[in-house]
């Protein structure tokens, strides 16, 4: 097996983005398979002083390589990479027993089939939780994720897109990868499983509730955050904390369109002690999708993935 990795869907956002994570982490270009679908063969994607072209991933030979990134919902090429004898990783739902990527636990992964990475509002909601756990501890933990068409990948934006022209032009629409038409809705989904929050979290995981609503916005995403303490805090204190983390506070209106569509900072807003409570404690989280969701963990994979070669 060779350091090479593979990704797919190579020409869209989050491949982009984790491209230049990739430059950043010193990757070298000879040792990245850029992969996408028939219409896009043959494009060029800038990788530092040099370029790399699109190959096509249905045709390709999955052999000899160190592992493939998954990065949008391809049920075809899914089949397909079952039978990969490397690690096929990704935040989509490949296999109801695929094992979890854990930033420190990697050696506990097997060499080769489906890993799950989080998905992105865990992904982003995860370093909010730990921050609080570590410094007031939590008891209990409810989070209601407003999540954009980009949850459903490429092919959601592309859906909701074409919805929205549709009724625009007062036509009838079809729901496409979505439950029922997104286009001027509100979808509640099923609860997520809490158990990839819990698992990374640790053992002393709180009680968790989680609830999933998709909004009719192309990209971004939105958490309400609701936290029971176990040492009352002010919130000066929380606020102090959260920005240490590395999040942006604000005590104005943040929304991802607004505010994460340059750079990669998560912002927070609307932070509150319900009643006057020093023992509860609300707030938002708003962030990108694709930069603060999914991108940390591929970012970690893909190190992980080509460790010899860094």
């Amino acid at each position: 097996m060779s350091a090479r990795l593979a990704i797919t869907h190579a020409g869209g956002p989050l491949a982009e983005a984790l491209l230049e994570q990739l430059q950043e982490s010193g990757v070298a270009p000879d040792s990245l398979v850029l992969l996408d679908r028939e219409e896009r063969i043959g494009n060029r994607i800038a990788y530092g002083d040099s370029y790399l072209s699109l190959e096509d991933q249905q045709a390709f030979d999955f052999e000899d390589l160190s592992g493939v990134l998954l990065l949008e919902q391809d049920a075809e090429l899914a089949d397909l990479l079952q039978h990969a004898e490397c690690p096929v990783i990704s935040h989509l739902p490949l296999s109801v027993d695929a094992p979890l990527f854990v930033p420190g636990r990697e050696q506990e992964l097997p060499d080769r089939g489906f890993i799950k990475l989080p998905a992105a509002d865990v992904a982003t909601v995860l370093p909010v939780v730990r921050a609080l756990h570590q410094g007031f501890g939590l008891t209990a933990l409810h989070l209601v994720s407003v999540l954009s068409a980009m949850h459903l990948g490429q092919a959601g934006v592309d859906d909701l897109a074409a919805q929205t022209i549709g009724l625009l032009n007062s036509r009838d629409i079809e729901a496409g990868v979505f439950p029922q038409p997104l286009a001027f809705n509100l979808l509640p989904l099923p609860g997520p499983d809490t158990g990839e929050l819990r698992r990374l979290i640790g053992d002393e995981a709180p009680p968790l509730g989680h609830q999933q609503l998709l909004a009719p916005a192309f990209h971004g995403l939105a958490i309400a955050v609701s936290a029971d303490l176990n040492n009352p805090a002010e919130i000066d204190q929380v606020s102090r904390k959260l920005a240490d983390t590395g999040f942006r506070v604000s005590d104005q209106a943040v929304s991802p369109r607004s505010h994460c569509q340059q750079g990669s900072a998560c912002w927070i807003s609307h932070l509150q002690q319900p009643e006057g409570d020093p023992a509860r404690l609300q707030l938002w989280l708003v962030a990108d999708s694709v930069r603060n969701g999914w991108l940390a963990f591929y970012r970690s994979a893909a190190e992980f993935l080509l460790k010899s070669v860094l």
